[in-house]
């Protein structure tokens, strides 16, 4: 839980008083007339009342303020000459504890998106700044339960919106006499039910950890929670009872030990509410891992025969449970009975798996488990390379499997052994090897540097095959000397910041990539300063190059060796450097959309004319859709960012099986279709639900990421993948 809060501060090398000092003056600039000062009378506390909350912070530091006046905002220069720290940290929980109390103000009137985005990235980020004062101050636990409320409580959010949503389809079918569909949406309500009762109730122990570590009064967040959480059960309770029928399972075993060969005779009976017998009646049994089908006589007897295959032999009794089909008007039960297993060895009949894979193949394993020629299904399987899983999933009910996933990047090139193997603990144990040689594939690298006051941005991209390689680290070094390191993200982009004075005249800077115990090659690419109008702190590079690389804009390197890598720099005051910089982002975002072209007519419309197209064409009267990327220059993250879904709607319309009313129903219709890529399709999703629904502007990263996402969404139609 702590890993996304230790990024936040990675690079933080100076000590801890300096750290602090800069941490106030960031707080100064970004929140001075945000965060509230906690403090009340000399027993008292003070109402943190915005946005309708009623958060209580009690008194740290007596102050002339009454208990019902409205909360001072702090300045950030006096709390420092007080207690910088304690201060900063009193600021940061305020902010964090405003947050969860708005939130469950919109979860009470319903609003669950507004919700969610207020415990979004604002949320996360103030979070971890919090973490890292706290990390000093033996406050860890109180980090974790802010960071836990908030994901619970996100998670809330959205199991309440499916509830809703689920609940308005059940009252549809009721009104359309769809009795079979009411009680199928009946049961999932239950089972979404179940999911709010227990979320609630984990969500309000945490708010009680956090009112005792913190001495915030979180009563009123407390309250909207269970208010909810009353109501969702009861109108729960009120839908299973008029739909659905409780039912009473009793087992019973000869025995108890149990093997693959030797398996264990158990009978039951299954009852309605009443105590009447379900008679004569197909029903579905889940005994351990298994699934049985079977008939129930006149008295509701049945009988089977179990062999455990995924239970561990450490397993002392198994449960048998009912499982009523989601049109059945009975609720399910269970009963267990106990067992002790015994272990039994399977083997592995191969029948498909690839003689050579690389980077970004897909790795495709198919076989077969049995034991003495006998099929065993629902066994769990996991297929790897050296140490690196290529693939899991489970046998079905002829003892075949089929895997089938990328080859992982770690996994080194050269002759290597795939292996299929279950649990050692488990009823049945399987492990084979096949041969298989894995290649290396080359890979490139560029550089672009960008001047920033007195420092130098270091940004490019790892790409292998043309796709992007993330989670690699890229070492920069300045005349052969690491000064700095990386990781790529998710798209094999990667940005550094580090300090203009180690740039000397004809100072080299590389960026490298080590392919060692990888399936890549390794690759570079560097810069060396050269001469032209560079000021201090600004350094202007020229072209630099090693190998046999052809020159490009921004630095391209290859694991061939060739390094090529122009830049310019412009001398000036800190606000020309300023607008140099938003301008040069602007153009090289402008040129990375040259492809936007093909849906971004010369007006700025959607144009599928230019787009690839099933035959399909637009509306002519449609009205045009704003340029994304015109939008950007002007620094109209929101409208940017509207516009490039607006687009992807267009684009997608004609493909979809229905007309979406809402962002979620088109989500769904998108994934669908199955042709369309939706790891883009959640990065437009996710930034368009901020831009609406959120309480802060979109950052320009965001918008930049969302509308490069909405443009491979556009170019990927047609297409048959989805990611």
């Amino acid at each position: 839980m702590r890993l996304q809060r230790v990024v936040l501060f990675v690079n933080v090398s100076v000590a801890r008083s300096v750290w602090t000092t800069l941490a106030v003056l960031a707080l100064v600039t970004a929140v001075a007339a945000v965060p509230p000062v906690v403090g009340a009378s000399d027993a008292g506390s003070a109402d943190i009342e915005r946005g309708g909350t009623d958060i209580r912070a009690q008194q740290t530091t007596p102050t002339t303020a009454t208990n019902n006046t409205s909360v001072r905002h702090a300045n950030p220069e006096e709390a420092e000459s007080e207690n910088t720290e304690d201060a900063l940290r009193a600021q940061l929980t305020a902010r964090l504890a405003d947050r969860l109390g708005n939130s469950s103000v919109q979860i009470s009137e319903g609003q669950y998106n507004r919700a969610k985005g207020l415990l979004g990235e604002e949320y996360v980020d103030t979070l971890g700044k919090y973490a890292d004062v706290a990390d000093e101050n033996g406050e860890e636990e109180t980090a974790d339960d802010f960071e836990r409320a908030g994901e619970t409580q996100r998670n809330l959010s959205d199991s309440l919106a499916e509830y809703r949503e689920t609940e308005r389809a059940y009252q549809e079918a009721k009104s359309a006499g769809n009795e079979g569909e009411a009680r199928r949406l009946a049961r999932e309500l239950v089972r979404i039910g179940e999911d709010i009762d227990r979320q609630s109730t984990e969500l309000d122990e945490t708010y009680a950890q956090l009112g005792n570590r913190t001495s915030i009064d979180f009563s009123g967040a407390r309250e909207r929670i269970r208010t909810v959480q009353r109501d969702t059960a009861a109108s729960t309770a009120q839908i299973r009872d008029a739909e659905l029928s409780a039912t009473t399972l009793t087992v019973d075993a000869t025995g108890e030990t149990a093997s693959f060969v030797d398996p264990l005779r158990i009978e039951g009976r299954l009852l309605a509410g009443d105590e009447s017998p379900v008679a004569d009646r197909s029903i579905t049994l889940r005994v351990g891992e298994r699934l049985y089908t079977l008939k129930t006589d006149a008295d509701g007897r049945f009988e089977l025969d179990y062999r455990p295959a995924s239970l561990s032999v450490d397993a002392s009794q198994v449960t048998v449970r009912y499982l009523p089909q989601t049109t059945s008007v009975y609720i399910g039960s269970n009963a267990s009975v106990p067992i002790a297993v015994e272990q039994v060895n399977g083997s592995v009949e191969f029948e498909s798996v690839p003689d050579e894979v690389g980077f970004n193949d897909s790795v495709a394993v198919t076989g077969q488990v049995v034991v003495d020629d006998r099929p065993v299904s629902n066994l769990p399987v996991n297929a790897t390379i050296g140490q690196q899983s290529v693939g899991n999933g489970a046998t079905d009910a002829d003892g075949r499997f089929s895997m089938n996933r990328t080859l992982p990047v770690d996994v080194p090139d050269g002759e290597q052994r795939l292996r299929v193997a279950s649990g050692a603990d488990s009823a049945v144990v399987v492990n084979a090897t096949e041969p298989v040689t894995v290649t290396a594939t080359p890979t490139n690298l560029t550089l672009t540097l960008t001047p920033d006051g007195g420092t130098v941005v270091a940004s490019g991209r790892l790409t292998a095959d043309g796709a992007g390689v993330s989670d690699r680290q890229i070492a920069l070094s300045v005349d052969g000397d690491v000064v700095t390191e990386t990781m790529t993200g998710d798209d094999g982009r990667y940005q550094v910041r580090f300090d203009s004075r180690l740039l000397h005249e004809d100072a080299t800077v590389t960026v490298r990539f080590d392919g060692s115990e990888t399936n890549l090659e390794s690759a570079s690419a560097t810069m060396t300063r050269g001469g032209g109008a560079g000021g201090a702190g600004n350094p202007v590079f020229g072209v630099g190059s090693v190998g046999s690389g052809v020159p490009g804009i921004g630095g391209v390197g290859g694991s061939d060796g060739s390094i090529v890598a122009p830049a310019t720099g412009q001398d000036g005051p800190s606000t020309e450097r300023i607008a140099f910089g938003a301008a040069a982002a602007v153009l090289i975002l402008a040129a990375g959309w040259y492809a936007v072209r093909r849906w971004l007519g010369s007006s700025g419309s959607a144009s599928v004319n230019e787009a690839e197209t099933d035959g399909t064409t637009e509306d002519d009267d449609a009205e045009p859709i704003p340029s994304p990327v015109a939008l950007l220059a002007q620094g109209q993250m929101q409208a940017a960012l509207l516009a490039a879904y607006q687009s992807v709607q267009r684009a997608l319309a004609p493909s979809l099986d229905e007309t979406p009313k809402t962002h979620r129903e088109f989500f769904r219709a998108c994934q669908r279709t199955g042709a369309v890529p939706m790891d883009a399709l959640r990065v437009l999703n996710d930034a368009y639900e901020r831009a609406v629904y959120s309480d802060r502007e979109l950052s320009l990263d965001e918008a930049r990421n969302a509308i490069m996402a909405a443009e491979q969404i556009v170019s990927n139609r047609g297409g048959d993948r989805q990611n």
